[in-house]
């Protein structure tokens, strides 16, 4: 009886879990968003010239925003103006490369043309005999004669947008035949979200 009572309440936590999570995160995002009003001078603060605070005013104002950056961004103009602004920050040790993490994990998630992760590979780290995830971010050549590495970044477990820098040979790595998304979903429930994944993209790799 109590095996049963307390595998309907697993069961129960595990229908309900999700959601909770999906509402408080959502919740968290909506809140921050709506305090983007409060950017505004407080002579054109709707609480303060119609007397009573509209709701999600600030989720609208935020939404607008996004939208005149993305237009302004890809243009001729914007992108100057954002080369010149990464320019500055990659002059900043922390903040070049907090900017630049967080860059490559949006462009990953949200962009189907962002190319900062290029692909999936699984590498043995930090121990022989111990694989972990990372991701294909490019290649380095030390030296004119020397051989070639590619550069990957191993995200930490669940927070992804930390992580380590690494340089390695080719043959110290296997590439998977998975998304960078799906990788993501399994590095953020630590494993728990299986993916059929350790599958090499081609056998020269094994």
């Amino acid at each position: 009886m109590m095996k049963r009572l307390r595998g309907y309440l697993l069961t129960g936590l595990a229908f309900w879990m999700p959601i909770f999570v999906t509402v408080i995160v959502i919740s968290a995002i909506l809140e921050w968003l709506n305090k983007i009003e409060h950017l505004l001078p407080e002579a054109y603060q709707p609480h303060l010239i119609l007397g009573y605070s509209i709701p999600g005013f600030g989720v609208i104002l935020a939404l607008l925003l996004f939208l005149l950056t993305g237009v302004l961004v890809t243009n001729w103009l914007g992108q100057k103006l954002v080369l010149w602004g990464e320019a500055l920050l990659h002059k900043i040790p922390l903040v070049r490369m907090i900017y630049q993490t967080t860059k490559q994990i949006i462009q990953a998630l949200f962009m189907s043309e962002g190319k900062s992760f290029r692909q999936v590979v699984m590498i043995e780290y930090p121990l022989k005999g111990c694989w972990t995830l990372a991701f294909l971010t490019g290649q380095v050549q030390p030296k004119p004669d020397a051989t070639v590495l590619n550069t990957v970044f191993v995200p930490t477990t669940p927070n992804p947008t930390s992580g380590f820098f690494l340089m390695i040979a080719e043959q110290d790595m296997q590439r998977l035949d998975i998304s960078v998304e799906e990788a993501l979903k399994m590095i953020l429930s630590l494993g728990a979200i299986q993916q059929p994944l350790l599958k090499p993209k081609n056998k020269e790799s094994l």
